[in-house]
C-alpha cells in the first residue's frame, strides 16, 4: 500500500521502491536489536543485528517493489513493541490497533496478530478486566484504518470491501502507459 500512494504522489519511479526497501532495513535492523536487547543482552544483540545486516536475502529484497520487506519490518517492529510496553495502560492497544490495521493492508496476513498480541497480554497477567479492555480497543483500533480503506474502495470501486489483494498486484496501474486496471501482456514482434 505505501509503494502505490508513493508512486500515486510522485510519479511511477521504481526509486521509490529503494527508498521504501532502505527505511524497511533500517526499521527492521533497529528492530530487532531493541528485541534481542530486551531479551538477551546488548552483546546478542549486536551479534544479531550483525548477522541481519549481511544477510544476502535482506540485500537483495532492498529494492523490489514488493510487500515482503515493509511487512516483516512492520512486523518486527510490532513485536518489539509488545513485548516492551506495559500492557496495563489502555494508550497501549489504542496506538497498537491502527498499526495492526496498516499491518494487515500491506499484507492480510497481518490480522493475524491480534491473536498474538492477545496471547501476548494473556500471558503477561493482565487482570481480565484489562484484558477485556485492551481487547476491546485494539479491536476498535484495527477496524479503524480498515474502515476508511473500505469507504474508499465504495467511493472509487462501488464495492464496500475492506480486502486487499495482499501485495500481488502491487504494480498494477502503477507504470508510464497503466490504465489502472489488470494488464495482460502482449507478444510485441
Amino acid at each position: 500500500m505505501a509503494l502505490v500512494d508513493s508512486y500515486q504522489l510522485f510519479g511511477p519511479h521504481l526509486e521509490l521502491a529503494w527508498i521504501w526497501g532502505s527505511l524497511s532495513t533500517i526499521l527492521l535492523l533497529a528492530s530487532t536489536y531493541g528485541i534481542a536487547t530486551r531479551l538477551y543482552g546488548p552483546a546478542v544483540a549486536r551479534a544479531a543485528t550483525l548477522g541481519l545486516a549481511v544477510y544476502p536475502a535482506l540485500a537483495l529484497c532492498g529494492g523490489l517493489p514488493a510487500s515482503d520487506l515493509p511487512f516483516t519490518a512492520g512486523l518486527t517492529a510490532l513485536i518489539g513493541w509488545v513485548i516492551t510496553h506495559e500492557t496495563k495502560r489502555w494508550t497501549s492497544p489504542l496506538l497498537l490497533g491502527p498499526v495492526i490495521g496498516l499491518l494487515a493492508m500491506v499484507r492480510t496476513e497481518g490480522i493475524a496478530f491480534m491473536a498474538v498480541v492477545l496471547f501476548v497480554w494473556s500471558v503477561a497477567r493482565v487482570d481480565p478486566r484489562t484484558l477485556v479492555r485492551n481487547c476491546v480497543l485494539l479491536a476498535c483500533g484495527v477496524a479503524l484504518p480498515l474502515s476508511l480503506w473500505a469507504a474508499r474502495n465504495q467511493v472509487l470501486f462501488g464495492t464496500f470491501t475492506p480486502a486487499t489483494n495482499s501485495g500481488l498486484n502491487i504494480l498494477i496501474g502503477n507504470h508510464a502507459g497503466a490504465t489502472g486496471g489488470y494488464a495482460v501482456p502482449t507478444n510485441r514482434a
